[in-house]
């Protein structure tokens, strides 16, 4: 197993590239598994961007470690290059690197008590990114997948079982709760979904073709760009492009929530951008997870262009 990477190596790593001191501040949010959560975050420039550390605020130890190239003024940020998480016990939970937000390379997970549980390859597609389970290990250090390749039991917040061929799930895999009851159960073949149900908490059936669905505006997207169209005031510069990306949490019920610039142009294109896409707050269908209705974060690129036109980019 690796040795942890501490607090203290960080700091001696990043000192020589320091611009300015450190920026500490508390935090709180709601993150992508909708949990709410505090921390006590560092912000330290360096020569490639901003390194951020947050910390449990009951024991002082590292929650996280992450890069990102521009300030991170929320408690969201954009991971560029090697990133870190830890468990409370301060034994390392998850390392890997980002390119653009997205996993890209070899990305290591631990269980609590040290012990390696899975390793995996995120390869990049020309329009996806595909991943590849190399090796998975139970907590007492039982090799269950060898070479992309085994029957695997693992764990979320679910146990989960199937089977891996050359890396991608194949055949049937189920996922159940701590209490035992079926959560889903799913087909692959070729590490595409083929069908899959699942069982909401009040026992009702959810069919669906996609693990994941995202958010969309009702009427979709093409209406969403003449809503923005219609509200937006356009700011007054020499350039016919100004790009803003926003970021803003799409909830259960459609509302949005956190809304917040994650790629600035000024403060004026900020904060009009920012603006008319919480006027859109209650016009959205939520994403949803294996059929069922969820809390997700999403981006928009908007092109503010002249003459008025919205042209937009999600994920």
């Amino acid at each position: 197993m690796k040795k942890p990477f501490t607090f203290i190596s960080l700091i001696l790593f990043t000192s020589a590239f320091a611009q300015d001191a450190p920026v500490k501040k508390s935090i709180s949010f709601v993150n992508d598994a909708g949990q709410k959560v505090d921390y006590d975050r560092v912000i330290t420039r360096t020569e490639s961007g901003f390194l951020v550390e947050d910390f449990y605020k009951n024991n002082g130890q590292l929650a996280e470690s992450g890069f990102t190239k521009n300030m991170p003024e929320y408690n969201y940020y954009f991971k560029e290059g090697k990133f870190k998480s830890y468990y409370e016990n301060g034994n390392l939970k998850d390392e890997g690197s980002f390119y653009q937000n997205i996993y890209k390379g070899i990305r290591n997970q631990y269980f609590e008590n040290g012990q390696l549980y899975k390793k995996s390859n995120y390869v990049r597609q020309p329009n996806s990114m595909t991943f590849y389970v190399n090796e998975v290990w139970d907590e007492a250090g039982h090799q269950l997948i060898k070479d992309g390749r085994g029957n695997s039991k693992e764990f979320t917040d679910l146990t989960e079982t199937g089977n891996y061929v050359n890396g991608i799930k194949d055949s049937v895999w189920t996922g159940t709760y701590p209490n035992g009851r079926l959560c889903y159960e799913e087909t692959y073949k070729d590490g595409q979904l083929v069908k899959g149900r699942s069982t909401d908490k009040e026992g009702k059936t959810h069919t669906y073709d996609k693990v994941f669905e995202p958010p969309v505006f009702k009427g979709g997207m093409e209406k969403f760009a003449r809503f923005l169209d219609g509200q937006i005031k356009y700011p007054s510069v020499n350039k016919t492009d100004i790009f803003v990306s926003v970021r803003f949490r799409i909830e259960k019920d459609g509302s949005i929530h956190e809304v917040f610039v994650a790629d600035s142009y000024s403060p004026s294109a900020d904060a009009e951008a920012v603006r008319v896409v919480s006027l859109s707050n209650g016009k959205w269908l939520s994403g949803k997870s294996r059929g069922l209705p969820q809390s997700t974060w999403y981006t928009l690129k908007i092109s503010l262009k002249t003459p008025p036109k919205a042209r937009l980019y999600g994920s």
